[in-house]
């Protein structure tokens, strides 16, 4: 399942799986018994309404997902020339310090 959630965002982008989404759940919604009192311009509205939260839920978990950890040491050298060669990682022995 999660290779066609994926195969999704890729070739249809989160707008078009917040769509789906949302048309897929907007009948059970419909022929709930607490809406039955609605008229067809609210029940629309709350399927607008379905539809904008989950495109933002959508891009809330994306986005939280395709961001990279920030680990280890970051070095920033602006200006410089290198002459020779930089080594970089952890040069210890192996044994615990």
């Amino acid at each position: 399942m999660e290779k066609f959630w994926v195969a999704a965002l890729k070739y249809g982008g989160s707008a078009t799986v917040g769509a789906f989404v949302a048309y897929s759940i907007y009948p059970a919604i419909i022929s709930s018994p607490i809406l039955k009192n609605l008229n067809s311009t609210q029940l629309y509205g709350l399927l607008c309404l379905i539809s904008v939260l989950t495109f933002l839920i959508c891009t809330l978990l994306i986005s939280l997902v395709t961001k990279k950890a920030q680990s280890g040491n970051t070095i920033t050298i602006t200006n410089s020339k290198v002459r020779g060669g930089i080594t970089g990682g952890n040069r210890s022995s192996g044994k615990p310090e």
